[in-house]
């Protein structure tokens, strides 16, 4: 195992375990140690938690500016435009 569980010692908020565990897959990476499935099945998660995050914020956004738009317009009264936004 690549690996190790290593006891972590607490610097400031981060854990020197979570430094050594990247440090270990960064080399592991870089001497071929790791399978290219391996590989690509984390970039596949990470893009796509990085997607998901991205459209989770977007959508703040465009809340907002539907809200804004219908009670700038007076097509809502300002209680059903945020009513309707939290939908």
């Amino acid at each position: 195992m690549i690996f190790s569980a290593a006891r972590p010692v607490m610097h400031g908020r981060r854990s020197a375990a979570w430094s050594n565990w990247w440090a270990t897959f960064v080399i592991a990476l870089a001497l071929g140690h790791l399978s290219p499935m391996t590989v690509v099945l984390l970039v596949t998660v990470l893009t796509v938690a990085m997607a998901i995050l991205f459209d989770f914020t977007n959508g703040f956004h465009d809340a907002a500016n539907s809200t804004s738009t219908v009670i700038a317009t007076k097509s809502l009264r300002p209680k059903q435009a945020v009513t309707l936004s939290a939908i």
